[in-house]
């Protein structure tokens, strides 16, 4: 897969980011469906979670932690190869995702978080 444009990679992490906090779990599942292979497996500090379920179980785990918190993308993606990668901010938590695709579709995402000293 050729990299993304800037313009591609940006609309690319932003419906990822928005994945996350999505309430509605139709929309929620059909994005997911939309963004990720069936066996993603997403790397966070928080474990490891495989498949579609996993993901809306660790969605619907943040939403319960954060409640109408969002995440705010930091500058402009980039993309290199299969690899797209943003840094983003969610309340006062900071990090940087890093998305492997595969046929338009991410087969792995790791999560780099910094939490708040103190």
């Amino acid at each position: 897969m050729p990299a993304l444009s800037v313009p591609e990679a940006k609309q690319f992490m932003t419906e990822l980011l928005a994945i996350w906090t999505e309430t509605d779990p139709i929309t929620r599942r059909m994005a997911i469906t939309a963004h990720y292979h069936d066996d993603i497996v997403f790397y966070d500090p928080d474990g490891v979670f495989t498949g579609h379920a996993e993901l809306e179980s660790f969605s619907d785990s943040l939403q319960q932690r954060f409640p109408g918190q969002r995440f705010e993308m930091s500058g402009e993606p980039t993309a290199v190869g299969d690899a797209v990668r943003t840094y983003w901010r969610f309340g006062p938590v900071t990090g940087m995702d890093l998305a492997i695709v595969a046929d338009e579709k991410i087969k792995t995402l790791y999560a780099f978080v910094e939490r708040p000293k103190g």
